[in-house]
């Protein structure tokens, strides 16, 4: 039961994020539709990394605080544009569903089964990815230190190039949900990224091919790791 209500309040947390980015992919015309929803709650989850950032830069380490704040530009988009902002899904019609459908195994599949093989348990058993221990120790640091960069004994001493974008989505998350660090990580937050990139992809299609066989056939373009992949990509 306890488990139940952390996933409700993250589902919370990710309605919340949706709101605060859908309006940047609104039009007169149409509500948003599956893709955009799913790029919206990932480009909020973003925006609301990013605020949780520069509060622990400021000194804020209260998560509250910085949830307060994301609620309330969430209810200002509400009052501002009404039903608007809310998602029309049963518009997904049947092709742009065949065309989801059929590409989301390729693009997504193998990754989104390692991602889920990390989360699974009290902690992962194995890692895929070299640097992936380092990313979540990186997001465990955030989640239980006011401090930003997070302190690594890997990097003690020197300032590297590096970005802790994922890994203050994951710790935000953590923090809000208390669900387990590697659980947020490969469970929800990895997935959401990668649907997110596959739906950005397919709607880049249908802007130019439509809901069609061409799209279909052009999706190939954008298949990681694929054998062809490299060549294609060149051309």
């Amino acid at each position: 039961m306890i488990v139940l209500s952390k996933f409700i309040v993250l589902v919370i947390f990710l309605v919340i994020c949706y709101l605060i980015a859908a309006p940047l992919f609104l039009n007169r015309y149409h509500r948003l539709d599956l893709l955009q929803v799913i790029v919206s709650c990932t480009l909020g989850s973003m925006i609301a990394a990013l605020v949780f950032v520069l509060g622990l830069v400021s000194g804020i380490t209260n998560q509250f605080v910085i949830v307060s704040v994301l609620l309330g530009v969430a209810i200002y988009n509400v009052n501002r544009l009404g039903l608007r902002i809310v998602p029309k899904l049963n518009d997904f019609s049947r092709i742009n569903g065949l065309l989801y459908w059929t590409t989301i195994v390729p693009f997504c599949g193998a990754v989104l089964v390692a991602q889920f093989k990390m989360g699974y348990g009290e902690f992962p058993h194995t890692f895929f990815g070299l640097d992936t221990p380092l990313k979540l120790a990186d997001a465990h640091q955030l989640t239980v230190s006011g401090e930003y960069p997070p302190r690594s004994l890997m990097i003690e001493g020197w300032m590297p190039a590096y970005h802790y974008g994922a890994q203050s989505i994951v710790a935000l998350m953590s923090r809000v949900s208390r669900l387990p660090v590697h659980l947020i990580m490969f469970c929800v937050v990895a997935p959401l990224l990668i649907l997110a990139c596959h739906s950005v992809c397919l709607q880049i299609l249908q802007k130019n091919f439509g809901s069609s066989q061409k799209a279909l056939i052009g999706f190939v373009l954008f298949l990681p790791l694929f054998l062809l992949g490299p060549y294609i990509w060149d051309i």
